[in-house]
C-alpha cells in the first residue's frame, strides 16, 4: 500500500474543513498528521514545526512551491488555502521555473561578461590579445545562453508531452 504524503494529507484535510486556515491551524493539522490525531499542540515547542516547508519567501518550501500534484497558498484574505493543481497549473509552474532559471543564467553570464570586459579594458587597446579576448568572451557568453535555451526547450517539450 502506497503511503500518502504529509502534503497530500494536509491538502485533503484543509479542503474538507473550510479551506481558510490560519498559519497556526495549519501547523496544528500537520502535527496531528505527523504525530497522531490525539497530539496536543504546545505553542512554545510546536510553533515552528514544518516552518521551512511553508516558507513563501525567495526559496519556497515544498508545501507552497507549486510543484507536485497539490499544495497550499495564501488566499485573498491573507489566510491559507489548499488545492490540487490542474495540468495547466503544472505546465505554468514548469515554464515559470525554466524561465526564471534562464533569466538567472543570463544575468549571471552578463555579470561575468561585464567583469571580464573591465579586465580587458585595463589592457592596452588595439593589441591582438585584446581583440582575441573580447571575441572569446562574447562567444562563450552566446554559447552558454544558446546551450541553455536549447536544453530548456527540450525539457519543456518533454514535460508538456508527459502531461498530455
Amino acid at each position: 500500500m502506497k503511503k500518502i504524503s504529509v502534503k497530500k494529507q494536509l491538502v485533503d484535510f484543509m479542503i474538507a474543513n473550510g479551506n481558510d486556515f490560519r498559519y497556526t491551524d495549519m501547523i496544528k493539522a500537520t502535527l496531528r498528521i505527523c504525530k497522531g490525531k490525539d497530539y496536543v499542540y504546545r505553542r512554545e515547542y510546536d510553533r515552528g514545526f514544518y516552518a521551512t516547508n511553508f516558507s513563501s519567501g525567495s526559496s519556497h518550501g515544498y508545501m507552497v512551491n507549486g510543484g507536485g500534484d497539490c499544495g497550499v497558498y495564501k488566499n485573498e484574505n491573507g489566510r491559507w488555502s489548499a488545492k490540487y493543481y490542474t495540468k495547466s497549473d503544472k505546465v505554468n509552474y514548469f515554464l515559470n521555473r525554466q524561465i526564471n532559471t534562464l533569466s538567472n543564467l543570463v544575468s549571471m553570464e552578463r555579470y561575468r561578461y561585464d567583469i571580464n570586459m573591465n579586465k580587458i579594458s585595463e589592457m592596452e587597446r588595439g593589441t591582438r590579445d585584446y581583440t582575441e579576448r573580447i571575441n572569446y568572451y562574447i562567444s562563450e557568453y552566446r554559447n552558454n545562453v544558446d546551450r541553455y535555451k536549447s536544453e530548456t526547450r527540450k525539457s519543456i517539450l518533454k514535460s508538456i508531452l508527459k502531461l498530455g
